[in-house]
């Protein structure tokens, strides 16, 4: 398992690499715009070409592309499920032309509708993305944490949309969204137990990235807040499991933990799970 952490675009592409290695990121993720969504200009395939370079001069074989937090994949409103649809297959081919290894999406809510309508919005617009990319970037959804009628919150949810889809889809497991879900990561009996029901229900094996974020609040509180590895609701005995897991040895996990200025958070982060890995 190789470690990593969310890197800010704020100083554009060119220097994602190098503020990567300077907390000691074995892979990285970031947004390739701002999180809000919006219009975005093409990336200059000069840019492209020199991120992809300095990238390779310093070790990096994969980084990932976070999707904007605007993506509502399961709304029932035509306009923004077919906007929502649109940014997906923006990413992708943004993603493809910096190298990246996989986007990472949050399906969205339903709003008022009952979540299988959501369900149903979200295969519609996996089928498209079907239908429409054929590249070599990795689409993974993301577990939520449970809010209002947000999909993906259960390995129910994702069960269905590979049903849906005739597809099987890469996962990411967010170990704060679990919490806030209702899966208890504490222990390492009870990190076997998830692991074992997610394995039965959609297979371990399409895990693509792990988020290793603690929770700021409670067990099944529906509420996604991030705390510090071991300073939340799940504590350093979860995260010590589910680093020496098997069936995750080859997942990528990326912490999306609260940053102070000068990226010391993310680089005890680093050290953290260096030393449950055992370097």
């Amino acid at each position: 398992m190789l470690f990593g952490a969310h890197i800010s675009l704020k100083d554009g592409f060119e220097g994602l690499p190098d503020r990567a290695k300077r907390v000691a990121c074995e892979v990285f993720q970031f947004f390739s715009r701002s999180p809000r969504g919006g219009v975005v200009k093409p990336i200059d395939p000069k840019i492209a070409a020199a991120f992809r370079a300095r990238c390779a001069a310093l070790n990096f074989k994969r980084w990932y592309i976070h999707a904007p937090y605007v993506m509502n994949l399961a709304s029932p409103v035509e306009r923004t499920h077919d906007y929502s649809l649109g940014l997906i297959l923006e990413e992708l081919n943004r993603a493809e032309v910096l190298g990246t290894t996989a986007v990472v999406t949050h399906l969205g809510s339903a709003g008022t509708e009952p979540k299988t309508t959501g369900i149903k919005q979200v295969a519609a617009a996996l089928k498209a993305v079907l239908e429409k990319y054929s590249g070599p970037v990795k689409l993974l959804l993301e577990i939520s944490a449970g809010a209002g009628s947000l999909v993906g919150d259960s390995v129910a949810d994702f069960k269905a949309i590979n049903a849906l889809t005739n597809h099987t889809w890469g996962l990411c497991l967010d170990t704060a969204h679990l919490c806030g879900s209702g899966y208890d990561l504490t222990t390492t009996s009870l990190v076997q137990k998830v692991l074992d029901q997610w394995d039965r229900e959609v297979g371990l094996k399409n895990v693509g990235l792990l988020h290793l974020n603690d929770s700021a609040v409670p067990l099944g509180s529906r509420k996604d807040r991030h705390a510090h590895l071991g300073k939340g609701h799940i504590g350093l005995e979860g995260f010590r499991a589910m680093v020496a897991e098997p069936r995750l040895k080859d997942c990528d996990a990326v912490v999306e933990t609260p940053k102070d200025d000068e990226f010391k958070d993310d680089l005890m982060a680093m050290r953290l799970l260096k030393t449950l890995r055992g370097r």
